[in-house]
């Protein structure tokens, strides 16, 4: 088996993957990104998951800031976009933003790894050494100092002996869809309605298996075809003029697996201000509210050497909806690649890192930490998210 070493290997090369990898190795050290697919970006691209959701407080307040808001911009770098003018969010082309995905990491020196799935973790007496992946290559080994588990599905982690929570997903699916002669997504049907990319509620997947995996994706399909005989029926002279022209190359999961970490992110806690804090993150559904990330929801429980980033993290029950969007994803990706380079320039593991470090880091990019801080900042937000919360 041929061996490659790193300083940090990168899982998963969605949007929490590539900040990952791109701090990293913006920070100096060799990093390797690993992918299954052959585009960069996860459910954005691939799954065609193309709304960039809020940055904003929804009150007229930034507040994710550092990748979050630079690969917002590059997703309507060579496409066009549709921005929001009451929120800071928008509408991108999936292929426009794979191709400044690429240009990014291309700029950052990042080795990636396209059209490669992860296989194994390597773990011993408790750390992760090394992980094997396969590709046209056959199976490699590859060792780094510190690792980045950002499958979205936590494979890595659950493969090392990490525990973790199951969730429930409802069929969906995102397309790209001919109407009235032009190219139109899924958000806006022509019969008016907005539907969320096909959402029935009246079943749940639990978690991810390969059978899983499939019935998902065939179910999604299923749906969508019946929507389509039905315009039909309804409509023959429909089948030449509104059509679906592209499909999601994978399932559009939102919450399979959380990572269970060191501290968590829960309905028990929404208010806390932790000590730990990286990050504060937005609500996108609807104004107001807001979050503190501890950094210990980054770090799996019983496994050294590791790190999660994006809708795996250790966030469950309402804060997994604030932490499995594409924001969320860049900002804990960003988080995790500083960290990472951390723990390899000191030769330790990520949670003993230290911490005030990189909040420092973290402010550097203009970084809310902290409620308390942000309220402060900004004493016209409503008095009922103003509350500083109480510390755990």
């Amino acid at each position: 088996m041929q061996t490659k070493r790193y300083d940090i290997v990168v899982l998963g090369g969605g949007i929490a993957g590539v900040a990952a990898a791109v701090q990293a190795a913006r920070c100096g050290a060799r990093a390797a990104l690993v992918e299954k697919t052959i585009f960069p970006g996860g459910l954005a691209t691939t799954g065609l998951v193309y709304l960039y959701l809020p940055l904003c407080d929804g009150c007229g307040h930034q507040i994710l800031f550092g990748m979050a808001e630079e690969l917002y911009q590059a997703s309507m770098k060579y496409g066009p976009g549709q921005r929001e003018e009451k929120r800071y969010m928008g509408i991108f082309s999936p292929a426009s933003f794979i191709l400044a995905l690429d240009e990014i990491l291309d700029d950052a020196g990042v080795d990636v790894w396209y059209d490669t799935l992860f296989c194994k973790s390597c773990v011993t007496a408790g750390r992760l050494e090394a992980v094997e992946v396969e590709n046209k290559s056959g199976r490699l080994r590859l060792e780094a100092g510190c690792f980045v588990d950002a499958t979205g599905d936590g494979d890595v982690a659950v493969s090392a002996g990490a525990p973790y929570t199951e969730g429930r997903n409802t069929p969906a699916i995102w397309e790209i869809h001919h109407a009235d002669g032009a190219l139109k997504n899924s958000r806006a049907l022509s019969d008016g309605q907005e539907r969320f990319c096909g959402n029935w509620k009246e079943y749940e997947y639990p978690g991810v298996s390969g059978r899983v995996v499939t019935d998902f994706v065939r179910d999604t399909r299923r749906r969508l075809r019946a929507f389509y005989q039905e315009k039909y029926a309804k409509d023959p002279a429909l089948k030449h003029k509104f059509f679906s022209m592209l499909l999601p190359s994978m399932a559009t999961f939102r919450r399979t697996r959380a990572v269970t970490g060191l501290a968590a992110m829960c309905d028990a806690n929404e208010d806390a201000v932790f000590e730990d804090s990286v990050a504060l993150i937005n609500e996108w559904r609807r104004p107001g509210p807001v979050r503190e990330v501890p950094f210990g929801a980054l770090i799996p429980k019983g496994v050294k050497g590791l790190l999660t980033a994006g809708r795996c993290i250790s966030s469950v029950e309402e804060s997994w909806e604030w932490t499995r969007v594409i924001p969320a994803a860049a900002v804990t990706g960003q988080i995790a690649g500083f960290a990472s380079f951390m723990a390899v320039r000191d030769s330790v593991s990520p949670g003993e890192i230290d911490v005030k470090e990189l909040q420092k880091k973290l402010l550097a990019e203009k970084f809310y930490l902290h409620r308390p801080d942000f309220c402060a900042a900004v004493p016209s937000r409503p008095a009922e998210t103003a509350d500083a919360g109480h510390v755990r």
